[in-house]
């Protein structure tokens, strides 16, 4: 797994290149310490070139690009990934998406994407699907930014500079989203996490996110491998699912 399988560029170019036309599958690798420099060079983490690519169970941190610190991609697919602390200089801190015009816009399922930055689109710059993921922390303007026709459903944008989504035109359902955003169920709250301070962005039993999902289109377990329907309620917001069913009311 990626605790253990570590991929380290030493600062030294791109971590992983999947190249155009793969259907390639990228499964339990920690990319970390890439690096590239110049205008327009991409990511220093991972490259995805306009495929079919399933990327799921990895960790890419600490990487350093132009657009993109820690992912490049023009498509592919992206499951229970943490992408963390990685650096753009331009848009793009945690993720930079080109969409070539065709296809899906790529997904992001489970997946916690938080304290990268520091520019424009500090956690996602560009055209994405996200469900069940976490943007949170990301540092520069906006948490998403050049969001288009994004849509997003049972995640939780939150504590990023700027707006938290640099888009009007974004569909969001069943999210929380700091400051608010129009949409069917979504919340603007505190998510309360267990201890957001040291990067711990699990929800306390106190969160409002606890249950406020919806069930159409989630998936059947969390970033961690928990079920996502905990006592018969709805899932929860976020890459994390907690155990209780409904949250716990605060004493007095």
């Amino acid at each position: 797994g990626a605790e253990s399988t570590i991929i380290d560029a030493n600062n030294f170019g791109t971590v992983v290149t999947i190249s155009d036309g793969s259907d390639a599958t990228l499964d339990g690798f920690t990319l970390q310490n890439g690096y590239t420099s110049g205008p327009d060079t991409k990511t220093g983490g991972l490259i995805v070139l306009n495929n079919n690519a399933v990327i799921k169970n990895c960790i890419i941190q600490n990487n350093q690009s132009s657009q993109g610190g820690g992912i490049y991609t023009e498509g592919g697919s992206f499951y229970n990934c943490v992408i963390f602390n990685n650096d753009a200089e331009g848009e793009g801190g945690g993720v930079f998406i080109y969409y070539p015009g065709s296809g899906e816009y790529p997904l992001f399922e489970n997946c916690l994407i938080a304290n990268n930055g520091p520019d424009l689109g500090a956690g996602i710059y560009g055209w994405c699907r996200l469900v069940n993921t976490s943007v949170i922390n990301n540092t520069g303007d906006y948490g998403i930014a050049s969001a288009g026709t994004s849509t997003i459903t049972n995640s939780i944008i939150y504590g990023n500079d700027g707006d938290e989504i640099g888009s009007f035109t974004a569909t969001v359902t069943y999210s929380l989203v700091e400051g608010g955003y129009t949409g069917t169920g979504n919340i603007d709250s505190d998510p309360l996490f267990v201890d957001a301070a040291n990067g711990d962005y699990r929800l306390s039993d106190y969160s409002p996110a606890i249950g406020a999902g919806t069930a159409t289109g989630a998936p059947s377990t969390d970033i961690n491998g928990s079920n996502r329907i905990q006592g018969g309620s709805n899932p929860d917001m976020g890459a994390y699912e907690n155990a209780l069913a409904s949250q716990r009311p605060k004493a007095g």
